[in-house]
């Protein structure tokens, strides 16, 4: 059973879900996504069966119940849950539900993540760039609402939208897989943003009790949304986002010039060449290694932009291993002592008066981004060296960690 801590401490919370852990989406007879015709093309690889969730929650949620963490956030797939153009499937929700109850039962709090920019197939692979995308992922929140919303704590709209915007309109890695279309990047991760409002105020309205929030793409990474958010204080762009944002209101980006895209992608393009200041703004973050005073001033900071408890998430790799097993980076050793250090810094911010609520210290279970195996953040690590068919779930991370065992010390001393 999972200790709650008191609303006066900062809880914990583990992510469950995704990519290759829930399966049965884009295979033959499954919902599609906008990634299946490049996984039926082998333009990139495929997600496979996962490791059953969907159809078995039980393995998962008892390791989840083994944790000593406070909270789960469940990833659901919008194209299972609204397979056709206007038809939601009531029992996707439904099994979507027990699942969320079963959590509950091994005393968790369950907060549930709507997307991370991928969406149903039938809204094409430039459906960010569609008017009126924002209201139909609306309509899809308000479904989830209304069949979740009595047994979840906190609805998380979007998972690292610029991650998706960048990766799907500048390095041609994600749907629709274009290179070097900062204006169409900018106009996807407004159109997500504008979405992520339009879902916080009718929770707001429905359901206030619930918090409404989103996963932002890490701050060493290109800040899409807090530039389209406006939430960047002293930015030089600050007063052109009512220009080059009016999503927040209509739902689609205006044109913006190059140059002025490479002011939003946070790069300067007044020296050397704008593609290589734009690339520069596109490289993976590094491994987390934090320096606590630093990070706990940037958690009061955003702590006080936001002006709302904060939930903080930590994305530690463990490993980066190619398709055939080979691992290319090992960082799993590393874990303890980063979560130490996260954990810390977030204890001395709350202590200084930032309004954190919780900490999410990573996945239950490797998780990796579309299209690519490589990037394992898992607690429990999944061999994929056999195929699609062929997944085994492993009791160390990636990095042969016992890294459950070492998550429960370290909460049980903080």
């Amino acid at each position: 059973m999972a200790a709650i801590l008191p609303e006066s401490q900062i809880r914990t919370g583990i992510m469950l879900g995704g990519p290759g852990v829930e399966g049965g989406i884009d295979s033959l007879g499954d919902p599609t996504t906008t990634w299946h015709a490049a996984k039926r093309l082998g333009r990139v690889e495929p997600t496979g069966f996962g490791v059953g969730f969907f159809e078995d929650p039980s393995v998962l949620v008892g390791m989840a119940g083994d944790l000593r963490v406070d909270d789960v956030f469940l990833r659901l797939e919008w194209a299972r849950v609204e397979p056709r153009r206007d038809g939601f499937d009531d029992l996707a929700l439904t099994t979507y539900l027990e699942i969320v109850k079963l959590l509950k039962s091994h005393g968790q709090r369950v907060s549930v993540v709507l997307s991370d920019g991928s969406i149903p197939n039938w809204l094409g692979v430039e459906g960010w760039l569609a008017p009126g995308t924002p209201d139909r992922f609306a309509n899809y929140g308000a479904a989830v609402l209304e069949k979740l919303g009595s047994e979840i704590s906190s609805l998380v709209t979007f998972e690292e939208p610029a991650r998706f915007a960048r990766s799907g309109w500048m390095t041609g890695s994600a749907p629709p897989f274009r290179k070097f279309a900062p204006a169409d990047a900018v106009t996807a991760c407004d159109a997500m943003m504008c979405a992520h409002l339009l879902v916080t105020q009718f929770v707001s309205q429905e359901a206030p009790s619930i918090g409404s929030l989103f996963i932002p793409t890490p701050s060493r990474s290109v800040d899409l949304e807090a530039l389209v958010l406006g939430a960047t204080p002293g930015s030089r762009i600050e007063q052109k986002l009512v220009k080059w944002s009016p999503g927040r209101a209509k739902g689609l980006a205006s044109e913006v010039t190059a140059s002025e895209a490479g002011l939003v992608l946070g790069q300067s393009p007044q020296s050397g060449n704008l593609v290589h200041h734009l690339l520069r703004g596109l490289s993976e973050p590094a491994p987390l290694s934090f320096d606590q005073p630093v990070l706990a001033a940037a958690i009061e900071q955003r702590a006080q932009l936001c002006g709302v408890p904060l939930t903080l998430f930590v994305r530690h790799v463990a490993a980066r291993i190619d398709q055939n097993g080979r691992r290319l980076e090992i960082h799993g050793h590393r874990r303890a002592t980063e979560l130490a250090s996260v954990l810390g810094a977030a204890q001395s911010a709350s202590a200084a008066g930032a309004q954190i609520k919780r900490v999410v210290l990573g996945e239950l279970v490797d998780r990796w981004f579309e299209g690519s195996y490589q990037s394992r953040e898992g607690i429990h690590g999944v061999d994929r060296t056999r195929g699609p068919r062929g997944v085994t779930l492993l009791s160390s991370d990636a990095a042969g960690v016992a890294a459950s065992v070492e998550m429960n010390e370290l909460l049980a001393r903080s």
